[in-house]
């Protein structure tokens, strides 16, 4: 597995999260995850060796050895799967378990992208912990 941190400002990372050229999260989850919050995102890639069970394994290995964060988090799981193709129901509930045990008191997203032709499983973390946690967010609509 092929670990990458991103380096650009997140906003500017989270604007470029497409799937067949329209954004997938919108302008105002992308605002809400930037204002307030110190973000950070990581890419993982399956090497040719590993098969998609390992892959997950290792994923979650890495998750559970990185130092837990303290907060409210808000977190989200780009699955970017082969063309057409799904996690099986046992490799999603082992992924949700695995997790949310690392983000206990948080609300995480997943999201399977199955749009185009790959031939290794690629998954996108994005980890937003909240600075000031609101449980009410004004919203004007003007």
């Amino acid at each position: 597995m092929i670990v990458t941190t991103n380096k650009l400002p997140m906003r500017t990372y989270l604007d470029r999260l497409k799937v067949e050229g329209e954004k997938v999260l919108s302008e105002d989850t992308i605002k809400y995850l930037t204002t307030e919050s110190e973000c950070c995102a990581y890419e993982f890639l399956q090497e040719g060796r590993e098969d998609d069970h390992e892959f997950l394994r290792l994923f979650t290995t890495w998750l559970h050895e990185q130092p837990q964060t303290e907060g409210y988090i808000e977190y989200y799981l780009f699955l970017g799967m082969r063309y057409r193709r799904h996690l099986r129901e046992e490799e999603f509930e082992f992924l949700e378990r695995e997790v949310t045990e690392c983000f206990a008191s948080s609300h995480g997203w997943y999201y399977e992208l199955n749009h185009r032709t790959r031939n290794h499983l690629r998954i996108k973390l994005i980890v937003c912990r909240k600075r000031k946690f609101r449980q009410l967010i004004k919203k004007t609509i003007q």
